[in-house]
């Protein structure tokens, strides 16, 4: 690691970073190398910057994609405020799941990021790389920076589509070059640490105030003639989610709504869920519209199926609904261990049935102290904690 400088200077574009305790951090500019596009649904990613450029400024870079499916071969760049870039990339050469064409690639990406680093660096203050995604890590690699840390979050060998090989050989380079590894679960931390890295836990957490307020707006106008009790799910709905577990519920509450908020990935989970009685798809939302579908339901629910890759992951949902204060109903994902007796969990033995048993315990509890408690936990899983960690370990680095 070669820092520019032993003394860190305030930046020339006149942010100033925020108090950390009694010592303030250092003043850093970040590359983020994201896992999805800036104008998609919000996530890990953008909760991240949201806190940093409060403090830093930040080039977020689109995850890349075929030149099948963008045939541009410009680097495009549009700015969003004065700390925060956009960068979308060139289409890479088809075939990625191959290490040869993988690494075509991100050479060319990294020949053309090379110029646009070196004028948009501020030489005065540490560069930070901060990479989520396998795909962009020999690109960060070549391009050089004062600290470089890996954000595991996900399995990327079980995503679709994915050479688990390739991945596999990605991460273990990854985690012998990077200055820090973050990892987002137990899982994933144990998986790093057999690689002979030593990750820091940081997990996924939730913006408090724009869900402790969801009793106070108005219901979503689709949920408004529902029949009661109404369960929500909101976030992707993909290869993880438990369709049986969800058809339980819908038996067992015939007069109720399971209703589901967010894009269907998969189109035989899609088969699956329209025809379901009492199931509302009801499609991606903007974030800014959940909390009102929040305010009209009587519980939130996560029926994930037990899998190694929902087992790695860390679910950002989690710590928005306990904010909510809501009873939470979830299948047995091990990130549950981290807030008992708060969330009724269907152990996995009982199959589908069991998650429904859940359902109508969660309902049979539900006071308006345990609603404070979940509350309360929620505090303590703030994205603002998020970053004051990042932002510490990365002082301590450089």
């Amino acid at each position: 690691m070669n820092s520019k400088s032993s003394s860190p200077q305030p930046p020339a574009h006149g942010l100033r970073p925020t108090a950390y305790g009694l010592q303030p951090p250092t003043c850093f500019d970040l590359i983020l190398f994201s896992h999805v596009a800036y104008s998609g649904r919000r996530g890990r990613a953008h909760h991240f910057v949201e806190h940093l450029v409060k403090s830093h400024r930040v080039l977020w870079i689109d995850p890349p994609s075929s030149f099948l499916r963008n045939p541009s071969l410009r680097l495009a760049r549009r700015t969003v405020s004065e700390a925060l870039d956009v960068i979308s990339l060139p289409g890479g050469i088809p075939g990625r799941n191959f290490a040869p064409v993988s690494e075509l690639s991100q050479r060319y990406w990294a020949r053309r990021l090379r110029p646009l680093l070196r004028s948009w660096r501020d030489l005065t203050v540490p560069s930070v790389f901060l990479v989520q995604i396998p795909a962009l890590w020999q690109t960060a690699r070549l391009l050089g920076a004062d600290l470089r840390i890996y954000d595991s979050h996900d399995d990327w060998r079980l995503m679709p589509g994915n050479r688990p090989a390739l991945i596999e050989a990605i991460e273990r380079h990854a985690a012998r070059e990077a200055d820090l590894v973050i990892t987002a679960s137990e899982e994933l931390a144990a998986r790093f640490r057999s690689f002979g890295a030593l990750p820091h836990d940081l997990p996924d957490a939730c913006e408090f105030g724009d869900w402790a307020a969801a009793d106070r707006v108005p219901p979503a106008p689709e949920l408004r003639d529902l029949p009661r009790p109404r369960f929500l799910y909101f976030g992707g709905i993909d290869e993880c989610f438990d369709a049986d577990a969800l058809r339980a519920l819908t038996e067992a509450f015939p007069s109720g709504s399971a209703i589901l908020v967010g894009q269907v990935a998969d189109p035989h989970l899609a088969r699956l869920l329209q025809p379901m009685h009492g199931c509302l798809l009801l499609g991606e939302r903007p974030y800014g519209q959940l909390p009102a579908f929040v305010a009209g339901a009587d519980a939130l629910i996560l029926p994930f199926a037990i899998t190694p890759r929902s087992r790695a992951r860390d679910c950002v949902k989690l710590y928005e609904y306990l904010a909510t204060g809501l009873p939470v109903i979830s299948t047995e994902l091990p990130q549950l261990r981290r807030f008992p007796a708060l969330i009724e969990v269907a152990p996995k033995a009982e199959g589908p049935a069991g998650f429904a048993r859940a359902c109508q315990r969660a309902l049979a509890a539900d006071t308006p102290e345990r609603r404070a408690a979940r509350k309360t936990a929620a505090l303590e899983h703030t994205w603002a904690r998020r970053v004051e960690a990042l932002e510490s370990l990365v002082n301590a680095a450089v």
